[in-house]
């Protein structure tokens, strides 16, 4: 997801940015596709050579959170009118997962793994984000078929409304209890302290789905073919208006959020300016990866809100301000991925804490052979 989004925002930048980042943009979404490959792989070869490590997974209150990143990296990073079929295909199999591990999260959440309230932090979100970033996806399929398959479209438009419809309520619901905890407890602990930005992620991608789905809606809330007496009275394709209502509502939503997300960013930024002052800043690990996606789906939205918005002052500030936090998003992305990339090598950057318990009893084991 880190590395999928960044061809994404590279693709959206104005003034001339997007053409001449064109094959860099190109380069990113094959790595990213490699990625993908290679750590389904693995991540599948250490299920099955270890079987027992995938319920150990589970168990554990944190690392069982980040199944939710599953289905959300299928969506990074696939194009091309000649797969579209293939890509109907994947969008269904996401929406289905994402409602699954959406709905089975609450269950484990809060039966398996009962927290306490300062034990919360925005790692929480992380399961109930993929019904949102499908819906997005959803955008994206449904406008690839609305000229060749119109019925597939709307079917594609509707559900992917409801896939939103799913994630974003939970999300935010979760998210208040995230900001009570920040109100009465303070700061995440030290390593989960890039976290602080996540919100960003369920936010940013929410306007940006509110959006696509809106300019999908233009396009297949038609009568298409329909004899205007065989429409229900009731019947939103009754109403020739009713797909640019869809978008109209989806910018002003866009915009909603785009002002919650600020928030958000303002806190986050805060928060690491205050613990690095304090020597208290995160120390590198893999949570450092959690920065770039939510970053980017924010900064999508800016610059979706600046192409709705055109061509008011407002449209102009938003250009600026998205062309902004892409070069941020891309420094970040370059330190990270140097650095994860440095310390893989040696080795040092792997962690599993659900294995923290095995090795505990593997020293009780040999301390009793001992005695």
């Amino acid at each position: 997801m880190g590395t999928g989004v960044l061809p994404i925002v590279f693709h959206q930048l104005p003034y001339g940015i997007a053409e001449a980042l064109y094959w860099p943009s190109v380069a990113l979404l094959g790595l990213n596709v490699l990625l993908l490959l290679l750590f389904s792989i693995v991540t599948i070869l250490r299920y099955v050579l270890y079987p027992g490590v995938f319920n150990l997974m589970l168990q554990h209150p944190r690392e069982s959170l980040f199944v939710g990143t599953i289905p959300m990296g299928f969506t990074k990073g696939w194009g091309g009118d000649a797969l579209l079929v293939f890509l109907w295909a994947v969008f269904w199999v996401v929406i289905i997962s994402s409602a699954v591990i959406c709905v089975w999260m609450i269950h484990v959440v809060s039966t398996k793994h009962p927290l306490t309230l300062d034990m919360i932090t925005a790692t929480i979100l992380l399961p109930f984000v993929p019904p949102i970033v499908t819906s997005a996806l959803g955008a994206q399929v449904g406008t690839a078929l609305a000229a060749s398959h119109p019925g597939r479209a709307q079917l594609t438009l509707f559900v992917s409304y409801a896939s939103l419809g799913l994630g974003l309520p939970t999300a935010m619901l979760l998210l208040a209890a995230y900001t009570i905890r920040l109100v009465l407890h303070g700061a995440p602990p030290r390593g989960a302290l890039t976290s602080v930005v996540l919100p960003l992620g369920p936010i940013g991608q929410g306007g940006l789905a509110f959006i696509t789905l809106g300019q999908l809606a233009q396009k297949v809330i038609i009568p298409q073919d329909m004899e205007m007496s065989a429409i229900p009275v009731n019947s939103i394709f009754g109403v020739p208006s009713m797909g640019d209502f869809a978008f109209i509502y989806g910018v002003v939503s866009g915009c909603l959020l785009w002002g919650f997300g600020l928030v958000w960013a303002c806190l986050g930024l805060q928060t690491i300016i205050e613990a690095v002052t304090k020597k208290q800043g995160p120390r590198f690990g893999m949570p450092w990866w959690g920065l770039t996606f939510p970053i980017g789906v924010y900064t999508l939205l800016t610059l979706s809100l600046s192409v709705a918005l055109a061509p008011t002052p407002l449209s102009f500030f938003l250009e600026a301000a998205g062309t902004g936090l892409a070069g941020i998003l891309f420094l970040i992305w370059l330190y990270v991925g140097t650095l994860t990339l440095l310390l893989g090598i040696e080795g040092s950057i792997f962690d599993a804490p659900c294995l923290e318990s095995l090795e505990e009893i593997h020293i009780v084991d040999v301390r009793a052979a001992n005695i």
